[in-house]
């Protein structure tokens, strides 16, 4: 890796971790170049604006997330899968601001990521769904799993529920006695418990 890709990768860290103690909005590249010691004019050349590091922070954090190791030696598909969802879960215990960050992405830049940005991306959230469908077919060698008709529907609708719930909860500290009535955790576990009872063979 070369110097530029180091200063690169610097700014990166840099702009996660400001954007994740507060948030996308209130950072300015100004306080990134302030807390990197990385001029303003630098860091706007590598990324021509304050959207296009977003971008590359949320890829980052992407990439955090699949370096979890992932044991799947002696465990059933379906167990495998468990642990696949249960990702969300342990997120949200370590840094739910993780989520706090997709929700502020999702809502100020998903819609104007350009064509190369959104290859990307999408590239990426590819990944996830390999993962997915490799325990998904280990639980149908073992039977484990039963096989389910449209699996890519399965997994779409479970995924989306899972972040959407992680968005809301980690952004969310309302008064509403609803939202205090119900323990957040057991809710991400709850919605996990339910896709795996429909997997279960």
């Amino acid at each position: 890796m070369g110097f530029k890709d180091l200063k690169r990768n610097y700014i990166v860290e840099t702009a996660k971790k400001l954007f994740l103690q507060s948030s996308i909005s209130e950072i300015t590249i100004k306080d990134i170049s302030s807390v990197s010691g990385i001029g303003e004019a630098t860091i706007y050349r590598y990324f021509a604006t304050k959207e296009n590091l977003a971008i590359a922070v949320s890829l980052s954090i992407q990439q955090d997330i699949l370096k979890v190791p992932q044991e799947t030696e002696n465990k059933s598909g379906l167990k495998q899968i468990e642990d696949f969802f249960n990702l969300f879960r342990n997120i949200f215990v370590q840094n739910k601001n993780y989520f706090k960050f997709i929700a502020e992405f999702d809502t100020l830049y998903l819609n104007t990521i350009n064509n190369k940005d959104n290859k990307a991306y999408s590239l990426s959230l590819d990944l996830f769904y390999e993962m997915f469908k490799k325990s998904y077919q280990s639980g149908l060698k073992d039977k484990s799993t039963k096989e389910i008709k449209d699996i890519d529907l399965f997994y779409y609708t479970a995924t989306h529920s899972l972040l959407e719930l992680c968005k809301k909860l980690a952004s969310s500290d309302s008064g509403l006695k609803q939202d205090k009535e119900v323990n957040k955790l057991s809710e991400i576990e709850y919605l996990i418990s339910l896709f795996i009872s429909v997997l279960k063979a």
